[in-house]
């Protein structure tokens, strides 16, 4: 049915009597099949018959029709308030993403002052080992190689440049200079006691400042090294500082390890039979450390007259 585009309500029946419409009375008549012929002022109320039963109908489907296009426009207002919310809630959640993530500045003291020691400060790389639980040289954090850290990052753009990492199964940028090792960093076994004590006082106030690690995992690590500063070994033995710190850079990264493969031990515990092993290691390589000096001493020491197989004789007789 062909949509209304005017009120029928507004409409006036037109008059019919009129000459205007006398074609239509005459056709009334003529078709009037009755036994009394149908007058003129009949065939008039006959049309009005019909304009009123027409307009009853267009009357009702204009009522119909409002109702139809005022539900369309209560479900468009809807749908508008609906997608007027929805964008409302999206900037707002997106306003507070960009909150959490703007950068932020903690409070301060106005009556603090800065401590009388600032405890120095390991490399960007030696420091996201740390925060991400893993295992990291002891040297990152002696003078030397917090010294070297803090060059480096004085002389490079590192610290600003950004390179894609996986962390947790989540893709994210770090910077370059957290994820760079250095080149010259020495194992645990190969610095001196006091390097080892020093180091170890840094990183240990470094994991604690990290918040990351448990606190039992954070006192036995503090306990070991504390134990193995009065084990007998190092106390009584010529090499025991050298034993002892070989034993604490094998277990140290032997504990990491064996955490990763769900097999992690007590470091407190010490093991007496490992480290007699490792005292063993120790002293026979000090022992050919020892003959390799004299043989090449007593080179040094061969007379020149001697034939080169002599002089070889020589070196064997000193050997022994």
């Amino acid at each position: 049915m062909p949509r209304l585009t005017v009120d029928p309500t507004t409409e006036i029946c037109p008059a019919y009597e009129a000459d205007d419409w006398a074609t239509e009375r005459q056709g009334l008549i003529a078709a009037h099949a009755g036994p009394v012929p149908l007058t003129d002022e009949a065939a008039v109320a006959q049309l009005r018959a019909i304009w009123q039963v027409l307009q009853t109908r267009k009357i009702t489907q204009w009522n119909q029709q409002l109702a139809e296009d005022q539900q369309a426009e209560d479900e468009r207002r809807e749908d508008e308030e609906r997608r007027r919310a929805e964008l409302e809630k999206e900037e707002e959640e997106r306003r507070k993403e960009l909150e959490r993530k703007k950068p932020k500045l903690n409070p301060f003291d106005r009556q603090r002052r800065v401590g009388d020691w600032i405890v120095p400060r390991p490399s960007a790389f030696a420091l996201n080992k740390l925060q991400h639980l893993e295992y990291v040289e002891l040297d990152y954090f002696t003078p030397k190689g917090c010294n070297q850290a803090h060059a480096e990052h004085e002389k490079t753009s590192n610290h600003d440049t950004f390179s894609i990492t996986r962390v947790d199964d989540i893709v994210a940028l770090q910077p370059i200079s957290s994820l760079k090792p250095s080149k010259n960093i020495r194992r645990d076994e190969e610095l001196t006691w006091d390097e080892m004590v020093m180091a170890k006082n840094t990183m240990l106030h470094f994991i604690s400042k990290t918040n990351a690690w448990p606190e039992e995992h954070v006192h036995s690590l503090a306990a070991f090294y504390v134990i193995l500063e009065t084990h007998p070994t190092r106390l009584r033995d010529s090499y025991g500082s050298q034993i002892v710190m070989n034993y604490a850079g094998r277990v140290r990264r032997e504990w990491f390890d064996a955490l990763k493969r769900d097999e992690g031990f007590n470091l407190e515990l010490i093991n007496e039979d490992l480290m007699r092993s490792i005292a063993d290691e120790v002293k026979d390589a000090a022992r050919k450390d020892e003959i390799k000096d004299k043989a090449d001493y007593s080179v040094l020491r061969v007379p020149f007259s001697l034939s080169p197989k002599n002089a070889l004789l020589c070196v064997a007789a000193a050997a022994r």
